[in-house]
């Protein structure tokens, strides 16, 4: 949850549309008034970016650092 939620909004809300509440594609389209293939591309951008963080062990760039 976490991870999720340190994703930039363009990516957690269709994500979280999904994940939560169980939206088809088409569904979270009419919900963010963006094209389907704008959904996909960023769903497919959130899984990618949550594979990333959970292999660094969930670390931000900001813990990294610190």
């Amino acid at each position: 949850r976490d991870a999720i939620a340190q994703l930039p909004p363009k990516s957690r809300e269709p994500l979280e549309l999904r994940l939560v509440d169980e939206l088809t594609y088409e569904e979270i389209a009419m919900a963010l008034s963006i094209p389907i293939g704008t959904v996909r591309s960023r769903l497919h951008n959130a899984v990618k970016q949550l594979k990333h963080r959970l292999e660094k062990g969930g670390r931000t760039d900001e813990t990294e650092h610190a």
